[in-house]
Parts: C-alpha cells; sequence; structure tokens
C-alpha cells in the first residue's frame, strides 16, 4: 500500500506542476501573440526558432494540446489510483479510464510526432537515419498507450471471470 501512496503523491504532484506549466505556458503564448514580442527563447527540437511564421504557430498550439492531453491522461490515473486505494480496482470507471488513457496516449505519439518531423524538415535540419537500440520516445508513447489499452481489455476479462465466479458461489 506504500507504493500506491507514493505513486499517488508523484501523480498528483505531476498533475499540480503540469497545470502549473500550461498556464505559465498559455499566458506566454497569449502575451507573444498580443504584443508580437517574446522575452523568451524558442526552440523546437533542439533549434533555435527566429521569427514566427503560421506553421511554427501551429506546431506551437499542437505543444500546447498535447500538454493538455497529457494532462488529462494524469488526471484519469489518478482517478484509477482512487478505486484501487478504495479496493475496487474492477470497477467499470476504471476499465474506462485505463481505455481512455491508452487513446489520449497513442493520439498524444501522433499530435507531436507528425508535426516534429515535418518541422524539422521545414526547418531545414538534416534528417539522420541512424539505427540504435533505443527506441524514439514517439514510439514508446505510443506503446504505453497501447499497454493502457490492453490492460483496459484484460480489466474487462477479470471483471466478467470475477462476476461469473461469484454466480456460481
Amino acid at each position: 500500500m506504500k507504493k500506491l501512496i507514493l505513486l499517488k503523491w508523484l501523480v498528483r504532484y505531476l498533475w499540480i506542476t503540469g497545470v502549473l506549466a500550461m498556464g505559465v505556458m498559455l499566458f506566454s503564448y497569449l502575451h507573444f501573440i498580443f504584443t508580437g514580442t517574446l522575452n523568451a527563447i524558442v526552440k523546437i527540437n533542439g533549434v533555435e526558432v527566429q521569427g514566427m511564421t503560421i506553421e511554427k504557430h501551429i506546431f506551437l498550439l499542437l505543444i500546447y494540446i498535447s500538454l493538455g492531453l497529457v494532462l488529462r491522461a494524469v488526471f484519469l490515473l489518478d482517478d484509477v489510483l482512487d478505486y484501487f486505494k478504495n479496493l475496487k480496482p474492477f470497477s467499470q470507471s476504471v476499465i474506462k479510464n485505463f481505455n481512455e488513457i491508452g487513446v489520449l496516449f497513442v493520439v498524444i505519439a501522433l499530435i507531436t510526432g507528425i508535426p516534429s518531423f515535418l518541422l524539422s524538415v521545414y526547418l531545414g535540419n538534416d534528417i539522420e537515419r541512424t539505427f540504435s537500440v533505443t527506441p524514439g520516445p514517439i514510439i514508446m508513447v505510443m506503446c504505453l498507450g497501447l499497454f493502457f489499452m490492453v490492460l483496459s481489455e484484460l480489466f474487462k476479462i477479470a471483471k466478467a471471470a470475477k462476476e461469473e465466479n461469484e454466480l456460481t458461489v
């Protein structure tokens, strides 16, 4: 139970800091839109952005959207941990939340991966083809999303088996 409490604390910390970061980022972006000045260095994929074009604005908007989706997934995970703490792991809400978390992570991988690649081409970065043992972060996020979807299916099967077992007793 100590691990569950620690995990719950870390998830809440992640959620609170994420909400604060989202607020600061949104405030600075709105300030930039209305004043046209930006008092920060903007780097996308490690490349400093000089001058904001519509493509770069769209990319920043996609980053904000993906951060919002991450915060939604963290919020749902916090809700799942509440059910675990109350010893109700096979609740329909847990199954639904696991599936939604999985879908969110897959969407996040697509939202950040495809525009990131296109923007690196647009900025003129050399695209290197390297073979590595470690997968990219986009693949890892997609795997995490699919893992949560599989976990949802497993909990659904376990819930049905539990209900069938209760009926036979």
